[in-house]
C-alpha cells in the first residue's frame, strides 16, 4: 500500500511523485542549465525541479536583457 504524500510548507512526508506534481500544478521540468547555475544551492542540490515561463529568464539571460522576477505573490 502507496502512503500518500504530503506537502506543505511545514511538513513533507510520504513519497513524492513529481511527475503527479508537475501535471497537478501544469509545471515543466527544469531543463539543463548552465554551470552558473551550479553556484546557487538549490538549483546544485536540484531543490528546483519545475518551473512555469522559466525559459523567459533564459533569454533574457542569453540576450543580458533586463528583467524582473516577483515571487510569493498570492502563492498556490
Amino acid at each position: 500500500m502507496t502512503e500518500e504524500a504530503t506537502i506543505t510548507p511545514w511538513e513533507v512526508s510520504g513519497e513524492i511523485d513529481y511527475k503527479k506534481l508537475i501535471r497537478k500544478f501544469g509545471i515543466k521540468p527544469l531543463p539543463s542549465l548552465s554551470k552558473v547555475f551550479n553556484d546557487n544551492i538549490l538549483f546544485r542540490r536540484k531543490a528546483v525541479f519545475a518551473h512555469r515561463d522559466f525559459e523567459k529568464i533564459l533569454d533574457c539571460i542569453k540576450n543580458r536583457k533586463k528583467f524582473v522576477m516577483m515571487t510569493g505573490l498570492m502563492p498556490s
